[in-house]
């Protein structure tokens, strides 16, 4: 009676560290998106600069 208390136990502990490792992962997940996403945009800033500038060359050649 005993022993099967304790597995029962144990099943519970087990199913909460396996919620908080979930919620851990998901969260970590959710860090890796917003860090891609940051990039995505920083790059795409940068790009925008890039052919600003080259506008800009451009036009100062032409001048």
């Amino acid at each position: 009676m005993e022993f099967n208390l304790f597995l029962e136990y144990q099943m519970i502990i087990n199913e909460d560290q396996t919620k908080v490792l979930k919620q851990m992962i998901d969260h970590e997940n959710e860090n890796q998106v917003h860090a891609q996403t940051t990039n995505a945009m920083i790059f795409y800033q940068l790009m925008i600069k890039q052919a600003l500038n080259y506008q800009e060359c451009v036009t100062n050649i032409k001048k």
